[in-house]
């Protein structure tokens, strides 16, 4: 289910499909999955790990 999966987010977003299908597969391999095998609960969960961090990056950036 991986790469299907990976692949129809990134064709999702909109975006240049070779920057996202890069980051997404660096997202899940840090988290220590798969990319091949990754499901949509551990793409949830590496989305939710990546949002805090750039909210977190934002806040000290911006001070907010």
């Amino acid at each position: 289910m991986g790469d299907k999966l990976l692949k129809e987010i990134s064709e999702a977003t909109g975006l240049p499909s070779q920057l996202i299908d890069d980051e997404l597969i660096r997202l899940i391999s840090e988290a220590g999955k798969s990319p091949s095998e990754a499901s949509l609960e551990d793409l949830r969960e590496v989305m939710a790990l990546y949002l805090q961090e750039v909210i977190l990056g934002a806040k000290e950036k911006y001070g907010a």
